[in-house]
């Protein structure tokens, strides 16, 4: 049997599933960014305004990392925003290194005011009505997410034409979903135009009921966004959209650790003065992988600036970010670490980093053939040891519902290949790490002949 291509859910790389917090909580962070977030004067007078979406990683000891403009809009203001996000405090960490995407808005107007406005009145009035905006299990399209592209893709009537000035057009929809799975309240969250929004409201009331959000393993009413997609003259893609992909370092993210820490040479005035720290340095990274517009974003000391800033511009090419399906420039910041007394616990990583370790589970985890036909599904905890040479051993089951389903993890674990091992004080150490995989069977109607849909999530934990 083929191997059959798995739908992997980071749960700890999603900012809603994350544990890590910022010290204080929500208000606690909105009230740093009121108070540090600074407009810049040559993008306010240029008229300038929006929303910079900002990705970064927050580390297991809390610290933020890896900082990327996931979408700019005006240079001015995509540094603001990464130096707002680089300049926060340690967060309560929970040990689990997290990826957060969060929107940085500069500017308002009378009528976002006046959206704002009534959305919190909606939302106030939903809240009554016991209607949640997060879950401990989300609500799903049944089938999962492919099959709702699909629905989509089948379902949408309308005219290229309508999708003026752009290649696409994003019309929001939202709606709760019921205990029962039924959809009520649906509005439009984000209008495009009154023939898009009309044909987004009528798919959506189309839709078969849902599988509902689940508090505690209770059915809970949950209020949802759904982004419908309609492809312009320009666009010859199809529904889902190409996956876009970040700018990343040859060899991911351990050899970009082992660069910096092979070509580093510490200024010999701060070490003697007792000067360590992080720095963060900005910079692109072109179309065709090339690093330009090095700056320093956080500094600490104008020796360890100096030093940061040679070692990214010393660089080789990167692999450039994608877009759509293109090549593009992208702007990100990385921590250069000076440490007089490296004492900092490091994780292994895996041959590429985490990107190449989802492709890697993507093609060795599939739903074996007697389970499906068993119809047996549940979750499988096994855990297992990266050794001080990278590789992977030891492996055990803390928690399995069947053979088959345990023998195909088994297998992708020791079919891994060396990671870059964990360190402590500097040397090398083995690391016990847990995987788990949740294996979802599908219903039988939405088979049909195809490759089944199902999740498996995993929650490594060093």
């Amino acid at each position: 049997m083929k191997k059959l291509t798995a739908l992997i859910l980071l749960l700890f790389a999603m900012h809603i599933y994350s544990q890590n917090t910022f010290p204080g909580g929500k208000d606690a962070w909105k009230e740093y960014i009121k108070n540090n977030l600074i407009y810049p004067e040559g993008a306010k007078e240029s008229g300038k305004k929006g929303i910079v979406r900002v990705q970064y990683r927050i580390d297991q000891d809390g610290y933020v990392s890896n900082i990327l403009v996931n979408e700019t809009l005006d240079p001015l203001l995509d540094r603001e925003a990464m130096r707002v996000i680089a300049m926060m405090p340690q967060w309560n960490s929970s040990g689990i290194p997290s990826t957060i995407i969060e929107p940085i808005a500069f500017g308002t107007d009378d009528a976002k005011g006046s959206e704002r406005k009534a959305d919190s009145i909606k939302m106030a009035r939903l809240g009554r009505m016991n209607v949640v905006t997060r879950a401990d299990k989300m609500p799903s399209f049944p089938g999962g997410n492919r099959a709702l592209d699909a629905f989509l893709e089948e379902n949408l009537k309308y005219s290229k034409s309508d999708v003026k000035g752009s290649k696409e057009a994003r019309v929001n929809i939202d709606f709760v979903v019921n205990t029962d799975g039924s959809l009520s309240y649906i509005g439009i969250k984000r209008s495009v135009n009154s023939k898009l929004d009309t044909e987004a409201l009528r798919v959506v009331d189309l839709m078969p009921k849902w599988n509902p959000g689940t508090n505690n393993g209770l059915p809970v009413a949950v209020y949802y966004v759904l982004p419908i997609i309609f492809k312009g003259k320009e666009s010859n893609s199809s529904y889902p959209k190409v996956r876009n992909r970040a700018p990343m370092f040859p060899g991911g993210e351990g050899c970009l650790d082992d660069f910096i820490e092979k070509h580093m040479e510490y200024p010999l005035s701060a070490k003697n003065d007792g000067v360590e720290g992080r720095v963060f340095v900005d910079f692109i990274v072109n179309a065709n992988g090339k690093i330009s517009d090095v700056n320093v974003l956080k500094s600490v000391d104008y020796r360890l600036d100096e030093e940061a800033v040679r070692i990214v511009s010393n660089m080789p090419k990167w692999n450039s970010g994608i877009n759509k399906g293109q090549s593009v420039a992208m702007r990100c910041a990385i921590p250069i670490d000076f440490s007089l007394h490296d004492k900092k616990f490091k994780s292994p990583l895996f041959p590429g980093g985490s990107e190449a370790f989802e492709d890697y589970l993507q093609n060795e985890i599939y739903y074996p053939l007697d389970a499906l036909i068993g119809e047996v599904q549940g979750t499988v905890v096994a855990k297992y040891t990266i050794n001080s040479k990278g590789k992977v051993s030891d492996v055990e089951f803390v928690e399995t519902v069947n053979p088959s389903l345990a023998r195909v993890v088994k297998r992708a674990l020791l079919g891994m290949p060396k990671w870059k091992p964990g360190k402590a004080n500097g040397q090398t150490i083995d690391t016990r790490c847990t995987l788990t995989v949740k294996f979802i069977h599908p219903d039988a109607k939405f088979i049909k002949g195809k490759r089944p849909h199902y999740n498996f999530t995993f929650e490594p934990f060093y």
